[in-house]
């Protein structure tokens, strides 16, 4: 779960109470967030060709963690699937 949960590594002293639903709508949330960041700077890449190196490199730290969010999504997925049929 620690490896799930966005609030762990910050290191907050108290507790936080999270649900792997909740968990989900933020990963999506943060997906989406992210495919609007590397839509976003496609476009301006085709805009502005002396800063393309730089927007190519972001575009790549976007994908990056875009795909480690999709894998935590999908284990976020399997673990509600796993609660369901196994009533946690």
């Amino acid at each position: 779960m620690c490896y799930l949960c966005p609030y762990y590594s910050s290191g907050a002293e108290s507790k936080v109470i999270t649900s792997l639903l909740q968990l989900l709508r933020d990963y999506v949330s943060m997906r989406n967030g992210i495919e609007r960041e590397i839509y976003n700077l496609e476009s301006r890449t085709t805009e502005m060709l002396y800063s393309s190196i730089v927007l190519r490199r972001r575009r790549q730290e976007l994908i990056s963690i875009l795909n480690e969010v999709q894998s935590k999504i999908e284990l976020i997925k399997l673990l509600i699937k796993y609660e369901e049929e196994n009533h946690v």
